[in-house]
């Protein structure tokens, strides 16, 4: 049994879910990929189903077209390629705030936009990483300057932003 592209919704994620920038990349990220997972999509925005050659139209009544594939196929028709793309793309720009502004090309593939996005994003998540553990590695006791209890709220405060940004790694790598 096949799934036409008509008989699945597209989602839109709520307001605090829809990608705003940086401040949210991973939450946007996980719901991506989940509602393109539970639509079969997400070959589509990683690239490994790519658009396949468009077929000629059969002009002889004795000439079959060709059956229809199913919606998991690797190798959709392309027809079906165009809608299941066109699909996928719409899970991703629909839960945009601000598709312009951010640099999204809406003619692209659901790939090269997604492939954007993630260039972007996650780049400066590495960026937040880095500054974290620079300013975590650099902050010292002054007894002179600073109370000793002061000096562990301070620690507290680098070490969770520190933390934070350990878990984006591991979110992201692993």
């Amino acid at each position: 049994m096949s799934t036409s592209s008509s008989s699945v919704s597209i989602p839109r994620f709520p307001e605090d879910n829809q990608l705003d920038g940086d401040k949210n990349w991973r939450t946007y990220k996980r719901k991506c990929i989940l509602a393109l997972k539970a639509r079969s999509l997400l070959p589509y925005i990683e690239g490994k189903i790519t658009q396949p050659l468009q077929t000629p139209t059969p002009t002889s009544t004795s000439t079959t077209a060709p059956t229809q594939t199913q919606i998991w196929s690797n190798t959709p028709l392309y027809e079906e390629w165009v809608a299941r793309d066109a699909m996928a793309t719409s899970i991703i720009v629909t839960n945009v705030r601000d598709p312009v502004g951010v640099g999204i090309k809406e003619d692209q593939s659901s790939a090269k936009i997604w492939k954007f996005l993630t260039n972007k994003y996650e780049k400066q998540v590495e960026q937040w990483i880095h500054l974290a553990d620079t300013t975590l590695r650099s902050h010292t006791y002054e007894p002179d300057s600073t109370t000793m209890e002061d000096h562990k709220k301070k620690m507290k405060l680098v070490h969770g932003i520190h933390a934070t940004c350990l878990e984006s790694i591991h979110y992201y790598f692993y």
